[in-house]
């Protein structure tokens, strides 16, 4: 089925108290997406191409802290109750992410209609050096005086500042919603950060998810939830 999607580019975050041109954001929502405020119960996260339990207390509950503590199905507990089954989606997910299909056999045993995953990949750049970028000079008449000390004059006159040269790494974080009554990802919020500290990451992420994200809360899954480990194997 066609769904219209309303589409964000990337831009800057700068609703924080200091802008960061660091998180740059890209979003896009299926229309009907923003019909009132939602519950979302939490699959998981995927770091670095895989579901880990651990993921949850190390990001989910940080990135996502606004919508609210709950439990995602995707935990050790699920890990050892349905070994066959866990087994089959890390393989899946392993090979091919995180789709709609999955998240369709999962969201059975959601107590809310969508369900919501986050993906972590990568890291923040390091600093590997520096080098010498020109600067536009301004000059204003004077009578002469004592001149202070400024950026570095190169040896045709120039003047130079440096800049940090780094490895090219960038945290990226990727917030998806699917929708078992439309069965499809109805919103999708990514995020790449270029800065150096984390902290700084996770704050712009959950802020701009309460931006975004308007009255949404987080909902659990049901303890009597059916796993149907064959089911997850016969996905394309």
């Amino acid at each position: 089925m066609h769904r219209a999607w309303m589409l964000v580019p990337l831009v800057p975050l700068c609703a924080l108290a200091s802008c960061s041109n660091a998180a740059q954001f890209r979003s896009a929502f299926a229309a009907g997406a923003h019909d009132g405020p939602r519950a979302v119960s939490y699959v998981g996260v995927l770091r670095d191409g895989a579901l880990k339990p651990e993921g949850w207390t190390d990001w989910g509950e940080k990135l996502l802290a606004s919508l609210g503590k709950c439990a995602p199905v995707y935990t050790t507990s699920f890990t050892q109750q349905h070994a066959d089954a866990a087994k089959v989606i890390d393989k899946y997910t392993r090979e091919n992410g995180i789709s709609d299909e999955l998240l369709e056999l999962l969201a059975v045993g959601a107590e809310s209609d969508a369900i919501a995953v986050v993906e972590v990949a990568g890291q923040p750049p390091k600093v590997v050096g520096q080098k010498e970028q020109p600067q536009v000079m301004h000059t204003h008449a004077s009578g002469g005086g004592m001149h202070g000390m400024g950026p570095k004059t190169g040896s045709t006159g120039g003047t130079y500042a440096l800049d940090d040269v780094t490895d090219g790494n960038a945290f990226i974080v990727v917030f998806s919603v699917y929708s078992a009554k439309a069965h499809a990802t109805i919103a999708r919020l990514e995020m790449t950060y270029t800065g150096q500290d984390l902290s700084e990451a996770v704050t712009s992420f959950d802020t701009r998810v309460r931006e975004l994200f308007p009255g949404w809360s987080c909902a659990g899954w049901r303890a009597d939830m059916k796993v149907d480990a064959e089911a997850f194997r016969k996905l394309p």
